[in-house]
């Protein structure tokens, strides 16, 4: 499996400001934050969700970074 850490900035504060989020890729693909909503749609519990966006839509300040990779296969064994 891998997980990467990806940001993109915040609009309106976009150079002092980024939204971090992870995304795992195994069997599936998914999009893990916190974000400022608590049970937004989909899966959450609080304010912690899990595919609120698509793992690679940002948050409208400016394009999708990725921030670090890891793969967790290589990390365990």
């Amino acid at each position: 499996m891998l997980v990467k850490l990806q940001y993109a900035s915040i609009p309106q504060v976009r150079m002092i400001a980024v939204h971090y989020w992870f995304v795992t890729e195994g069997e599936s693909r998914d999009r893990w934050e916190v974000w400022q909503e608590s049970d937004a749609r989909g899966l959450s519990v609080g304010h912690l969700h899990r595919n609120l966006l698509h793992p690679d839509s940002h948050v409208g300040g400016g394009p999708t970074r990725i921030e670090r990779t890891w793969d967790m296969d290589r990390c365990l064994s």
